[in-house]
């Protein structure tokens, strides 16, 4: 477990977004660790040419077998996701 350390990738994925490359930030809705709220901020606030309209962009229902599973928003290639406890 020595090289289980935390990694900062946030700094590559404006990158990928710019590429058009898809990325999901997701979080479970009571995760200590990763909490949603931190997840949350850092996806709002990340610098990318996308950033205005996604901040604007609604959220909706995340269904699973017709369930709420979460909270979803979506805009381009960025989607982040609270997950419920299920």
């Amino acid at each position: 477990m020595l090289t289980d350390w935390m990694r900062n990738l946030e700094v590559g994925i404006p990158a990928l977004l710019e590429d058009g490359i898809n990325v999901l930030i997701y979080a479970g809705e009571y995760d200590l660790i990763c909490n949603w709220l931190g997840n949350s901020r850092w996806v709002h606030s990340m610098e990318w040419s996308g950033q205005k309209d996604f901040a604007k962009t609604a959220e909706s229902s995340f269904l699973v077998d017709d369930a709420q599973a979460g909270v979803l928003k979506s805009h381009g290639a960025l989607s982040f996701l609270k997950q419920k406890r299920v």
